[in-house]
């Protein structure tokens, strides 16, 4: 893969890898005991309070998922030797980015937050479930275990929300949805979901399966010429995923009742960086 100019590359892999570094202070055993999280997590009692747990455990682990793959771009786009691998990896940080975003959603109530990672958590259980039985067959001890995580999760479900948990899933009137679904939230809360909408359609189309996208990258009269991005195309890529991946970062900040300082500086470095992104 080819850049324009070397010092802006590296600045842009500089800033990925940057991420973990803020991330280090949104660890789950440092957030307060008066923090939003906390306190969600005291009032829920003994029967939601596992499902609160969830949605706390499901936003730590989606920010470590979101933030380990713009390390994982920083380090491909750093190599300066590879290209088409960086398009799943920004596909999966703007889904757990938005996902992120739409469990902490500060316009609906406690039962609905702790409802949504409950039907990612359940449908996550039921697909693994759906493997092993593909993987080890029928009788396979790891189908029958998995299996039995299945029930055992439905029934800690039904327990935590008082309802009966059947497929379809629907919890609080909240119902199982698309990425598409989370993608397009997103946009509409924060942003354009036409838009959104559009950059994931295209970052799956060129990451997913074999797509005509890919031939934009490459010099089509010089078939031994190694694909190309240029700076202005790497920045016109990672800027509009590290606006979910922000504004995920503001949400899980807020809700542990972390210090703000180190996020705000790190949506300076961004700002400067790859333009205007966040305020």
């Amino acid at each position: 893969m080819q850049y324009e100019t070397m010092t802006t590359r590296l600045e842009v892999a500089d800033l990925l890898a940057e991420a973990a570094t803020c991330r280090e202070s949104l660890k789950i055993d440092n957030w307060p005991a008066n923090s939003a999280a906390s306190v969600e997590l005291a009032n829920a009692g003994d029967r939601l309070g596992p499902a609160v747990g969830r949605l706390i455990r499901s936003v730590d682990l989606w920010m470590v998922i979101a933030t380990d793959h713009l390390a994982g771009i920083s380090i491909i786009v750093r190599s300066g030797k590879s290209l088409f691998s960086i398009f799943p990896l920004l596909r999966s940080a703007l889904e757990h980015s938005a996902y992120v975003v739409w469990a902490l959603d500060n316009k609906v109530d406690t039962k609905t937050r702790a409802a949504r990672p409950a039907l990612i958590a359940l449908t996550s259980q039921e697909e693994l479930a759906g493997v092993a039985s593909l993987l080890g067959g029928p009788g396979s001890t790891t189908r029958i275990e998995q299996r039995a995580h299945s029930k055992e999760l439905r029934q800690a479900v039904a327990a935590e929300f008082g309802v009966k948990i059947v497929q379809p899933y629907t919890i609080e009137g909240e119902e199982v949805p698309r990425f598409t679904d989370i993608i397009e939230h997103f946009g509409k809360r924060w942003g354009d979901a036409r838009r959104y909408t559009g950059l994931y359609g295209y970052l799956c189309g060129t990451a997913n399966h074999p797509s005509f996208n890919a031939y934009e990258y490459f010099d089509l009269t010089d078939p031994t010429a190694s694909p190309q991005l240029s700076v202005d195309g790497l920045v016109r890529l990672v800027q509009p995923v590290m606006v979910p991946y922000l504004k995920a970062l503001e949400a899980t900040t807020a809700y542990m009742g972390l210090p703000e300082k180190p996020m705000n500086e790190y949506i300076d470095r961004v700002n400067l960086v790859l333009g205007p992104t966040l305020t």
